[in-house]
């Protein structure tokens, strides 16, 4: 499963775009006339061993020489072309999650979504350590959480994609109130030396993995032996794609 990722980059692309909309932001074409710069610019950083999460602002209010060179890159052509995500087919381990947020005089919003080492292009990775540098920063707490999710109907079929972004109370959808009651049995593995039945469940396969709670997870999932189904059927609300 883990080499899909890269193949199926453009279903998070579509579910990020879905995700902007919804929240009823103008997301920026890449074919739109570049503004001679933005408004600003937001890096959310999340994740990590320690379980940060940061934001850094950038705007016209920054005083900082280096201010208006960044603001003027995120409103390049190059930038306003990127994906809206990129992630590495290897998820391991406690790596930061980066989302870039920039606003523009039309009221339209560029966002970039990477995970650190996430193979996203050098543009990118300019950006976030020149907001890092350049922004104020304050920590956030309580934490919002981003979460993938990776559902294979059998080896060989293409996995959906779909993103779980849960606020900070996460009480506002069922499926983040669901994680919030008991994230930790969800996401855990079975135990080792657990006695399981020997019954078949299908060749489904799902992995989830981003930041819940300011902590990096990554739980893979299938119905192969009885405790494998039991721990499918209590993650369902989250295997389930939305509609």
């Amino acid at each position: 499963m883990r080499q899909s990722l890269t193949r199926t980059a453009r279903h998070m692309v579509a579910v990020l775009g879905a995700l902007l909309i919804g929240a009823g932001v103008a997301a920026v074409p890449a074919s739109a006339a570049a503004p001679a710069r933005a408004q600003s610019v937001t890096l959310e950083q999340t994740g990590g061993l320690a379980g940060v999460q940061r934001r850094f602002t950038v705007d016209t209010s920054t005083s900082d020489a280096r201010r208006d060179p960044l603001l003027a890159t995120v409103a390049r052509p190059d930038f306003l072309a990127l994906d809206p995500s990129y992630v590495s087919d290897d998820s391991c381990c406690d790596r930061f999650v980066y989302e870039l947020t920039v606003r523009y005089p039309n009221g339209s919003v560029k966002s970039v979504v990477t995970v650190e080492g996430g193979g996203a292009p050098a543009l990118v990775g300019d950006v976030i350590e020149r907001t890092k540098s350049v922004g104020t920063v304050r920590e956030v707490s309580p934490r919002r959480s981003l979460l993938f999710v990776e559902r294979a109907e059998d080896p060989w079929s293409t996995p959906d994609w779909w993103i779980i972004d849960c606020p900070a109370d996460g009480a506002t959808r069922p499926v983040c109130a669901e994680l919030t009651a008991r994230a930790e049995a969800t996401l855990a593995p079975v135990p080792p030396g657990t006695a399981c039945t020997r019954i078949w469940g299908g060749r489904q396969t799902a992995r989830i993995f981003g930041v819940w709670r300011g902590a990096w997870v990554d739980a893979e999932f299938n119905r192969r032996g009885g405790c494998e189904i039991a721990r499918w059927d209590g993650a369902a609300a989250l295997l389930t794609p939305p509609l």
